[in-house]
């Protein structure tokens, strides 16, 4: 199934999780955000758990573009 979101990468800053968006989007790969209400939710527990998902069939191309310089990603399938 290539519809099925699986988490690339996971940070603990939306700023830096919206840059990395933002590259894969730039090279055609659609990404979303999840986990960045968290911090609202609650603001002093440091459970600030913004993951970037792409659809399955874009992963490997979405993982070429990770690498050189970025935070190591903690590859998942999403369980939702």
């Amino acid at each position: 199934m290539d519809d099925k979101l699986i988490t690339i990468a996971q940070y603990h800053d939306q700023f830096e999780a919206q840059i990395l968006k933002d590259n894969l989007q730039a090279e055609g790969i659609k990404a979303v955000i999840t986990g960045e209400n968290i911090h609202g939710l609650y603001p002093f527990s440091g459970m600030q758990n913004v993951q970037i998902q792409v659809f399955q069939k874009d992963v490997e191309n979405a993982m070429q573009i990770l690498e050189p310089g970025n935070i190591s990603p903690d590859h998942q399938e999403d369980t939702n």
